[in-house]
């Protein structure tokens, strides 16, 4: 599993820089996307360095990661992974992220389902970044436990506000929202899908949408089953239950 920690690198950066010292990676390379870890000289502080070569990678992924840069540097919440800089190095474009020890939700669920208890503070804290984020007329749309960052002390940032790079990555598609599965529309109302497909992923201990392809995830949606997390986890609560169901149908 990955965790954010240093780890030995797939493959050495291609670019050195005197402010920041690269010494592991957070994880391994997504669409082209590399994630390094490293050493923040002037501030001492850990980072993440997200990079993607230019000379690599086609004109409309660079666009959205461009894009991505531009929306977190704008969104100046608490649960939003906060940007320290963005800079080109040797052919790179180089983002640079504050890194504070944390671990992916998805990690985190690897490990078993969590509680009510422990479910609601972190999905409450992914709901207040979307609400500051669509308070701009944005949507995230990618918003899925690997997305999020929960540290020790249960501060929870959201990241991958990457408009159109994951696209139906393996990652993405169990929490797709219908209208994101049949048309690839990224909408507000796909972020509260996700809030509830994220509750369900915590509580249930497996996604509500099971497809493994894209193919299934059009059939899924087109006669989803019926949301009910009460007959799945004994003892949900009833406003809870109501909750999950307004926010899968």
């Amino acid at each position: 599993r990955e965790v954010l920690s240093a780890r030995r690198m797939n493959a050495p950066p291609s670019w050195s820089s005197e402010r920041y010292r690269i010494d592991g990676e957070v994880r391994a390379p997504v669409l082209g996307i590399w994630f390094w870890s490293g050493w923040d000289e002037e501030t001492d502080q850990r980072v993440m360095l997200k990079c993607m070569r230019r000379s690599e990678t086609p004109r409309e992924l660079l666009e959205c990661f461009e894009e991505e840069g531009r929306v977190v540097a704008n969104l100046a919440h608490p649960n939003g992974l906060r940007l320290l800089e963005r800079l080109d190095a040797g052919g790179w474009h180089v983002h640079v992220y504050e890194l504070e020890g944390a671990e992916t939700l998805d990690d985190k669920l690897y490990r078993g389902r969590l509680t009510v208890e422990q479910s609601l503070p972190v999905v409450q804290q992914v709901v207040d970044a979307l609400v500051c984020l669509h308070s701009r007329g944005l949507a995230h749309g990618y918003a899925h436990p690997a997305n999020i960052l929960v540290r020790p002390d249960g501060h929870v940032k959201v990241t991958g506000f990457a408009y159109g790079w994951e696209q139906f990555h393996t990652l993405v598609r169990p929490f797709s929202a219908p209208e994101h599965a049949l048309r690839n529309e990224r909408t507000q109302r796909g972020d509260v899908y996700l809030i509830g497909g994220l509750l369900w992923r915590a509580l249930v201990g497996e996604p509500y949408v099971t497809a493994s392809t894209d193919e299934q995830l059009v059939e899924f949606h087109k006669s989803p089953p019926e949301p009910d997390i009460g007959a799945r986890v004994a003892g949900t609560p009833r406003r809870l239950q109501r909750l999950v169901r307004r926010c899968l149908s």
